[in-house]
């Protein structure tokens, strides 16, 4: 039996009930890589996390065929068996959280439970002395638990929840700048003024052991100098690049060639320097878990690897910024590291949580270097 003429209209319209057709909202299903292309021969240039939402704008072959993939945008393709259309359910599976609290494991070990109740069952236990990554939940704060990144539930009393630096650096800022590392009392003839760490001025005029301020003049080792460096070769014109001094322990950052922010970080001790030389970031992450000898911090903010596992990215478990202490990364405070971030490209695409850029794509050039002093005249200006 054939349909009838206006039935089979209908269905050449609107197509057979219960196909996808994009472009439509997904949601990761699992963790899953983003690719250049729509065949698994293409590269990867980034990553979802199960509970990432997007959008299918085509489909390759189609959007209901065994095997397909799907584009999201021209950022790149994924394979549609890793993703649930929203309204299929996807809805259901939460979000990767976008703001995290951190904590301190206490003690010898802090129980994972399976629900935030001391009366639960125990997941696992994380030893003492790692910082663990938790989803920002407020009402789970205040009722004394924390909610864990891997999943289960952590009592706030079995850690020490990180603060973070307030330190933010300058935007647009007039160099030479010198930031002070640490409070302190400055005297002249008349007075004597308290100045507040991370507080930053204007360089009126140096020598090799004292730095002339409009609050006085203090010894140079209690102050970092930001000044304006040249854009390195290799850089292109109107690029977005940053220069991290290793003598100052300063990061400056730059649109092409104008000076643009400038702040303390912190870089690599003697036994273990951060890597010297002119790199490009390869990879861009929301957060990444980084463990070492001695050292294993979950999920750390703002992650941008430039050169094998150094990176530039948040630290919220100091205070010493102004000082190398790192194992080779650079670490900047909360706020800087956040605001480098959201600035440094390749942009990052709604619901993705890291991107690989590719040879042709645009992404933030590190320049790393012990840097001589600034220009003059503050190479040889003296104290008067």
């Amino acid at each position: 039996m054939s349909l009838p003429w206006t039935l089979m209209a209908l269905l050449a319209a609107t197509g057979p009930p219960n196909v996808r057709q994009a472009p439509f909202a997904a949601v990761a299903t699992a963790a899953t890589n983003v690719r250049a292309g729509p065949e698994l021969r293409f590269p990867v240039v980034g990553l979802l996390h199960r509970g990432a939402r997007v959008e299918v704008t085509s489909c390759v072959p189609d959007c209901n065929s065994e095997g397909a993939w799907g584009w999201l945008g021209t950022d790149g393709a994924v394979r549609l068996a890793l993703l649930l259309p929203s309204d299929e359910g996807g809805s259901e599976i939460p979000p990767e959280p976008t703001h995290l609290i951190h904590g301190k494991v206490l003690g010898t070990a802090a129980a994972i439970y399976a629900l935030p109740d001391v009366h639960a069952r125990v997941l696992r236990r994380e030893p003492g002395g790692r910082v663990l990554a938790f989803a920002e939940r407020l009402d789970l704060l205040g009722s004394g638990w924390l909610d864990w990144m891997h999943g289960g539930f952590v009592a706030v009393s079995a850690v020490r929840l990180a603060t973070g630096s307030t330190l933010e650096g300058e935007k647009n800022p007039h160099v030479p700048l010198a930031f002070l590392r640490q409070r302190m009392e400055i005297k002249d003839a008349s007075r004597a003024t308290w100045v507040e760490r991370y507080s930053r001025y204007p360089v009126l005029a140096l020598d090799l052991k004292r730095v002339e301020l409009s609050v006085g003049a203090v010894p140079k080792t209690r102050v970092r100098i930001a000044y304006a460096r040249p854009r390195p070769d290799g850089v292109p014109a109107g690029a977005r690049w940053v220069h991290v001094d290793l003598n100052e322990e300063i990061l400056t950052a730059y649109e092409g060639d104008s000076l643009v922010f400038a702040t303390l970080v912190s870089t690599g001790t003697r036994l273990h320097p951060t890597r010297t030389g002119l790199f490009r970031v390869w990879y861009k992450g929301l957060h990444d878990l980084m463990h070492g000898e001695g050292y294993f911090v979950d999920e750390v903010p703002d992650v941008l690897y430039f050169h094998g596992g150094e990176a530039l990215h948040a630290a919220f478990w100091h205070e010493h910024f102004g000082s190398p202490v790192t194992h080779g990364c650079v670490n900047l405070s909360p706020a800087d590291a956040a605001w480098l971030f959201d600035w440094a490209p390749p942009v990052m695409p709604a619901g993705w949580h890291s991107r690989m850029p590719g040879a042709g794509d645009e992404a933030l050039f590190v320049r790393v270097e012990r840097a001589p002093p600034g220009p003059p005249p503050f190479n040889d200006t003296t104290l008067r």
